[in-house]
């Protein structure tokens, strides 16, 4: 992952929202507004790319807030390090770490997200542990990802996403192209909510809700410690 990611930083974030029609916007709004936080809150993105879900939770954050990203992509970092210098938001910082060995003492944070990346980890139940680990009683685990919708719709999204998103890659560049050659795997071999839901429940969490979004192409899965 860290060696498919470290050469398109700067144009990930502004090509994904315009393949998605800027549906990124909503989906990461769902993940903020399924977890619950306060004013004050403690997050922690996981897999947290250039950080633009990390940025979205501070806006909703006084200065009393903090929100952690965490990443193994230096140059993602790198890229959300130099977005926050541009922002001006001194509540965010950014960590080198894996998902499944967080850097953080136990029930530090009030809220532990993890967006478009539960397909990149090796492993999603330890990754999830550790999310519960580090989050204090009360608070929420949160999982946004792609996944299979469902009727006639799935078969036109299989096709955009076999066809359409290796051939735009290819357009733009040979990072690109491997990038989607690897998203249109890794998508249509997505766990179903249902698994995730499951999985966050074998960790214990708790009240765990699965919401649907863009006619099923994207799911928010919310589990309570």
């Amino acid at each position: 992952m860290r060696k498919l990611f470290s050469g398109v930083p700067d144009e990930y974030d502004r090509l994904l929202s315009r393949l998605t029609l800027r549906s990124d916007d909503e989906w990461r709004r769902s993940v903020i507004e399924s977890s619950r936080i306060g004013k004050t809150a403690f997050v922690l993105d996981v897999a947290t790319g250039t950080g633009v879900m990390a940025f979205d939770f501070a806006r909703e954050l006084n200065d009393q807030g903090m929100v952690i990203g965490v990443d193994l992509c230096i140059p993602m970092l790198k890229k959300g390090t130099a977005n926050k210098q541009q922002d001006g938001n001194g509540i965010v910082s950014f960590v080198a770490a894996r998902a499944e060995a967080l850097p953080f003492v136990d029930g530090f944070f009030d809220c532990a997200t993890i967006t478009l990346a539960l397909r990149n980890v090796t492993d999603p139940m330890v990754t999830f542990e550790e999310m519960t680990r580090v989050v204090k009683a009360g608070g929420s685990v949160v999982s946004m990802d792609f996944c299979r919708p469902q009727g006639l719709f799935r078969l036109i999204y299989y096709l955009h996403i076999s066809y359409m998103l290796p051939f735009i890659g290819w357009c733009v560049s040979s990072e690109w192209k491997a990038i989607f050659d690897y998203l249109a795997g890794s998508i249509k071999k997505s766990m179903d909510p249902g698994n995730i839901r499951d999985l966050m429940c074998a960790v214990g969490l708790s009240s765990v809700t699965i919401r649907r979004l863009s006619r099923g192409i994207v799911s928010v899965v919310t589990g309570w410690r």
